[in-house]
């Protein structure tokens, strides 16, 4: 089904599935982690979300590097104009 939506209804050249599988992995993630949070931890560890210096730029870094190589890396499988 989401093959079929992803290739005809929104035209998207979508070499081996993975727009598909990434998407589904992540809203079964979200819908996981709310179904199986325990409120009263949350509550506790509120105060350990912010991230320190180094862990943030290392999450831009591994960001920006997957904006420039993934489109790269999830075309090699096209042909022609794909």
């Amino acid at each position: 089904m989401g093959h079929v939506l992803t290739v005809e209804k929104f035209k998207a050249a979508d070499m081996g599935g993975s727009m598909v599988v990434h998407t589904f992995g992540a809203y079964f993630g979200i819908g996981a982690s709310i179904m199986l949070t325990n409120k009263k931890m949350v509550e506790k560890w509120e105060k350990f979300e912010e991230g320190g210096y180094v862990s943030q730029l290392v999450a831009m870094i591994g960001t920006i590097f997957l904006w420039c190589y993934w489109p790269s890396f999830n075309g090699c499988l096209a042909s022609g104009n794909s």
